[in-house]
């Protein structure tokens, strides 16, 4: 099963007990998900074809972001092994970074992206 960014719940805005019965319930629910490797921070990023930079999109996305490559084609390997895929510190920002590769036509350079920080 997939998971994808949810942002984190608003707090349980009054102090009623069942609002806040429901808001330990979330994050109990988010903690045992973090226990389960869930922890809601992977990416699946494909290079655009006939180009050398793909501008990537997510809140999650910070100038101090650890950045992890895991390429789920034959043609993201070699690109991955080639070396030519990485994000360098000056296109790093919040919410967005620009991700450089190999000027390729294929259309199926596809990595899951592990981001951390």
């Amino acid at each position: 099963m997939a998971t994808f960014y949810q942002p984190p719940p608003p707090d349980a805005g009054n102090d009623s007990p069942a609002s806040l019965r429901m808001f330990t319930r979330q994050i109990s629910q988010a903690v045992g998900m973090l226990f389960q490797g869930k922890s809601n921070n992977v990416l699946t990023f494909t290079c655009t074809a006939g180009a050398a930079s793909t501008v990537l999109s997510d809140p999650r996305l910070t100038i101090g972001s650890f950045i992890d490559f895991d390429p789920l084609t034959a043609n993201a390997a070699a690109e991955l092994a080639a070396g030519t895929v990485y994000v360098l510190a000056a296109n790093r920002n919040t919410g967005v970074c620009t991700i450089t590769h190999a000027n390729a036509g294929t259309t199926d350079r596809t990595f899951r992206l592990l981001v951390v920080g």
